[in-house]
């Protein structure tokens, strides 16, 4: 079950995932999963205000929210599927602070209500904690995935409420980072225009791209890092939108959803860097930002050409539920959920808060 930065829902994948054994030992297997159903739950406009308001409300409504959003949560898919058979479940939980800098991240869950709310199944929820506790970021987590489950990709990119890119290094190891905001921005400008999307990217097929606004958007020092790193709300507020001040006209807020595509085809495209490269995450349907991924090198472009691997319907929807539903099962195995070539941690680590009794 995942809840990603940009608030749009609750996405629920069921999954089945099996590891054949290889080598003398048998600890040099594979590992393979299929996406056995899948349903997303828009959140009805006060539960996203209730969860937007997290970030200055109290301890005490932290709490309420966190049994009472946990329930909902349960309740919502226990109410859609029959569940005999599920042997554990994965709450990735809606995060609410990420500043590893300062040591700590938080996803608002109460893995205890959902497990109660699940009829007793065993659920894991807090992946990232111990990640951050042992100096990582604690994010991204899926690139482990996209290793043992994709590892025939040769990159592959999330679009959700920011865009995140793994692939395999010339020593096999995986390289992945945050690359740079995405829905989570494109939603907030859409919103100015009273939708809650720019759907297909329309809008901002349609606006002028402000050039000097552009560049001072590429030149955050953010983009000039490199190695294992993770983005947040927080800087998202801090040191995006400040540049996209409220406009006057729906033709200037055009202009702004142009800027912004621009921005994040231009980020992506140098993350990519000409690797055939398989696109999930809600932003994959948004027609205007695939095309400036594809579009040669021009005014507001950098960075190659991206090689698109379309994938399934599935997939560009569930990938990431169906993500958390494979850590999870690792966690309840008690095997490694993050390694320190992605977050950048002291040591791999099996991370997650286990709640119920798992029978393997």
């Amino acid at each position: 079950m995942m809840s990603g930065t940009s608030l749009d829902g609750l996405d629920a994948a069921i999954s089945t995932f099996e590891y054949v054994p290889g080598g003398e030992d048998g600890t040099r297997g594979t590992w393979s999963g299929t996406l056995d159903a899948f349903h997303s739950w828009p959140f009805p406009p006060a539960w996203r205000q209730r969860l937007e308001g997290l970030q200055v409300a109290s301890a005490l409504e932290w709490q309420r929210t966190a049994a009472e959003w946990s329930r909902w949560c349960g309740e919502l898919v226990r109410g859609r599927w029959d569940l005999q058979g599920v042997v554990v479940a994965g709450f990735h939980g809606q995060t609410v602070f990420h500043q590893p800098e300062a040591g700590f991240t938080a996803q608002l869950a109460s893995g205890a209500h959902l497990h109660a709310a699940l009829g007793g199944i065993p659920v894991v929820c807090d992946f990232r904690s111990l990640d951050v506790a042992l100096g990582g970021q604690g994010a991204p987590l899926v690139p482990l995935v996209d290793a043992l489950l994709f590892g025939g990709e040769q990159a592959c990119l999330n679009l959700g409420g920011f865009s995140n890119i793994s692939y395999a290094g010339p020593d096999g190891k995986r390289r992945a980072w945050d690359v740079g905001p995405c829905n989570l921005l494109l939603n907030t400008l859409a919103r100015r225009l009273g939708a809650e999307m720019d759907r297909d990217g329309a809008w901002a097929a349609e606006g002028r791209v402000d050039l000097e606004r552009w560049e001072r958007l590429m030149a955050l020092p953010y983009h000039a890092g490199t190695g294992p790193r993770s983005l947040g709300r927080e800087w998202l507020e801090e040191q995006v939108l400040p540049l996209f001040p409220a406009q006057d006209g729906e033709g200037e807020e055009r202009n702004d959803l142009a800027t912004a595509v621009h921005y994040i085809a231009s980020t992506v495209r140098q993350a990519a860097a000409g690797r055939s490269t398989w696109i999930t995450g809600g932003g994959a349907h948004n027609a205007f930002l695939l095309d400036r991924l594809a579009a040669p090198p021009g005014p507001a472009l950098t960075g190659p050409p991206v090689p698109i691997v379309p994938a399934s319907q599935a997939m560009i929807d569930g990938k990431e539920a169906h993500a958390f539903g494979f850590l999870a099962r690792r966690r309840a195995l008690g095997l490694a959920t993050s390694w320190p070539e992605v977050t950048g941690a002291r040591m791999a680590s099996c991370g997650g808060a286990l709640w119920g009794v798992f029978d393997p």
